[in-house]
């Protein structure tokens, strides 16, 4: 993947979506992952995997690594947080508070 399309996710999609905030927290190895026909699939930071790429849409969705680096905080009720810990959505109706985000 070159450098503009590197810059182009990171600077123009990752800190609109995300905050430019974002921006100083993703300075380090930026890979991008591409699937065979070219569209993004997963976008890791070093080796770690921060964020997959939502196939309906093309809107990056946060890992639980990924959402470390977001300032944006949802919390959740304590029903709800074991079943986020494997990795599971949440349900609007578990959603308890929203600091630095409007919902959407």
């Amino acid at each position: 993947m070159d450098q503009l399309t590197k810059d182009i996710v990171r600077g123009g999609v990752l800190s609109y979506i995300y905050g430019p905030g974002i921006l100083k927290k993703l300075s380090g190895e930026f890979r991008i992952e591409v699937s065979k026909t070219g569209g993004l699939r997963r976008i890791y930071l070093g080796d770690r995997l921060v964020f997959t790429i939502r196939a309906s849409d093309g809107r990056p969705l946060p890992t639980l690594e990924g959402a470390r680096l977001i300032d944006k905080v949802v919390v959740v009720s304590r029903d709800a947080a074991p079943f986020v810990k494997q990795g599971r959505s949440v349900m609007a109706k578990f959603v308890v508070d929203i600091r630095n985000a409007v919902p959407r």
